[in-house]
């Protein structure tokens, strides 16, 4: 090797399909890096942030609590419909789209930009509020 200096010695060439180069070129140019520093830093396991929303410690317990309420009200369904031997599907069918409704939203916490967090913040509150009156109804 011509630059016996360099601190990096080992070459990697990676054959990539058209998709994963638009990917890696879109990725990195959004974090403000060249792809090299991009793979570099996704080795590392290096923090990747440019302006995300974090959560908190005090909302992410907040924000526990109200999933484990949501557990609760799947049992408290699970217990009626064993209880009754019958349960509507109406309150089925309401229930599993809370549910997927719910996991959509949590997807979308890594991606969150600072100004959506308090639109994101209205979404769960009001899907939760939704899932109390669902089980209510058991």
């Amino acid at each position: 090797m011509a630059e016996s200096h360099r601190l990096r010695t080992h070459k990697l060439q990676v054959w990539l399909v058209e998709e994963e180069r638009q990917l890696l070129i879109k990725n990195a140019y959004e974090h403000g890096l060249s792809q090299a520093d991009y793979i570099r830093k996704l080795i590392l396991c290096e923090g990747l942030v440019r302006g995300l929303w974090t959560m908190d410690k005090s909302i992410g317990k907040e924000f526990l609590y109200e999933i484990n309420r949501i557990g609760n009200n799947i049992n408290q369904i699970a217990y009626n419909t064993n209880y009754q031997r019958f349960a509507g599907q109406k309150d089925w069918q309401a229930l599993e789209k809370s549910y997927y409704e719910l996991l959509a939203l949590l997807g979308q916490i890594p991606f969150l930009q600072k100004d959506e967090k308090e639109e994101w913040e209205q979404k769960v509150s009001a899907l939760l509020q939704k899932e109390i009156d669902i089980s209510a109804g058991c």
